[in-house]
């Protein structure tokens, strides 16, 4: 395990810029800021695993204010991709992602985690017919947010009657369910 715990550049931007384009506020930069995010300059090839949830927490925060702590979470989660979908990239992998199904893009996940940090890794196991358990072994004091991500990964692959549930084991570590219906 490395020394200092890192979450990459693709993440940050994903998190602080396009997750939150449409709810930036000057409140929000403010926070950030504080926080140790600029959003107003060009971010880091990396932040601290501290700054990132620390920033995360801010979003939730101030940019969902309506919504109760883990409400706004999981609706960042779920903003996170529908956002990315519309970004050159994500329009050019939407094809893609409908392709692979729910199994595949769900069997991905502990190979995509890798690339969004350097600390946090990643199971995902097939244990009935269409349902996934993805175990992380770290997802902070936030697991709403990656369940309101894997929410809205499974409406972008063509799964949108789908449920996912989760359990904190040992913080910060934690257990998801993902259950989905035939489109």
């Amino acid at each position: 395990m490395p020394s200092e715990k890192l979450v990459f550049e693709s993440s940050l931007e994903a998190m602080f810029v396009i997750s939150i384009h449409d709810r930036n506020t000057p409140e929000l930069k403010a926070a950030l800021r504080a926080v140790g995010v600029d959003v107003d300059k060009k971010l880091p090839p990396a932040l601290s695993r501290d700054i990132w949830y620390a920033g995360i927490e801010v979003v939730a925060k101030h940019g969902w204010k309506e919504l109760s702590r883990e409400d706004a979470l999981r609706a960042m989660g779920r903003r996170l991709i529908e956002n990315l979908q519309h970004t050159l990239l994500g329009k050019t992998f939407g094809p893609v992602m409908r392709l692979l199904g729910p199994e595949r893009l769900l069997k991905r996940v502990p190979h995509n985690m890798k690339s969004a940090n350097n600390f946090s890794t990643a199971t995902a196991e097939l244990v009935a017919p269409r349902t996934v358990v993805i175990e992380a072994t770290d997802v902070g004091s936030a697991p709403e947010l990656f369940a309101g991500t894997l929410e809205a990964l499974m409406a972008w692959v063509g799964a949108p009657k789908s449920t996912v549930e989760f359990v904190t084991t040992t913080p910060p570590a934690a257990r998801y369910t993902v259950r989905w219906e035939d489109a």
